[in-house]
């Protein structure tokens, strides 16, 4: 009698561990059941407010803000299908034009078109309406009415607050509307070559009327066009420096 009293202690026990056993397992699936997936990619909330105020219909550069010396260029002759990458505030083709497109869900929407001095002006866009990361921008169209629809989402961009540098110039993480990758940098080669591509990373870009350069002892240098070539001056116009 005592051995079946053991065996019906032991069995009842058994019964509440397993009991309590599925029961923890059940509460650890919920909980993995409702935690959001992280998909590498900081929200705009966490990145600031979505910027609205991006001039338009004037001519600006965009510069690297971690290295200004370095702002967007595009190769070759900057004809269709030419890459955008970095170049130093001594190259060309490196003007663009920022037009708006229309605001959806709070964000503002522009379209990045480059203008070639004595040649076609042409929209930036993501190489074959890719979604994947690493893929390059390039330029393309250059009808205006290519800019707006759903088809065109691809030369579609958003731009965010990200606060200003240590000279107080704003910068801004870029987006691209159809793939919801930022605007960043190939890995790899020299800084002057790397190309302009989608990334999962953020990189902060500086919008300018002139073309950034380091700081020296006097002030901010910018480039300008003289006759027969380009000249560098110091922001207060005190000095120039012949570039020819």
């Amino acid at each position: 009698m005592d051995w079946i009293c053991t065996k019906k202690k032991q069995g009842g026990m058994m019964k509440k561990i397993i009991t309590v056993s599925i029961a923890c397992v059940l509460m650890l699936c919920g909980a993995f059941s409702i935690a959001p997936s992280f998909t590498g990619e900081v929200s705009a909330s966490e990145t600031g407010e979505p910027a609205d105020d991006i001039p338009t219909g004037v001519k600006r550069f965009i510069a690297l803000a971690d290295d200004y010396d370095y702002r967007w260029n595009v190769n070759g002759g900057g004809n269709k299908g030419n890459e955008v990458h970095l170049d130093t505030s001594l190259g060309g083709n490196c003007e663009f034009r920022f037009d708006f497109v229309e605001r959806e869900g709070g964000v503002a929407y522009y379209g990045i078109k480059f203008i070639k001095s004595g040649g076609t002006d042409r929209f930036v866009d993501v190489e074959d309406k890719s979604k994947d990361e690493g893929k390059v921008l390039h330029v393309w169209e250059n009808e205006d009415d290519e800019l707006k629809g759903d088809k065109n989402h691809h030369r579609h961009f958003a731009f965010y607050d990200a606060g200003t540098d240590a000279n107080g110039n704003q910068c801004y993480y870029i987006k691209n509307r159809n793939s919801g990758k930022w605007v960043g940098l190939e890995k790899g080669i020299r800084k002057d070559s790397k190309l302009i591509q989608t990334s999962s990373k953020q990189y902060k870009w500086i919008i300018s009327d002139t073309a950034l350069s380091k700081e020296t002892p006097d002030n901010i240098l910018y480039t300008h066009k003289i006759q027969g070539g380009m000249a560098l001056t110091d922001r207060r116009g005190l000095a120039e420096f012949s570039l020819r």
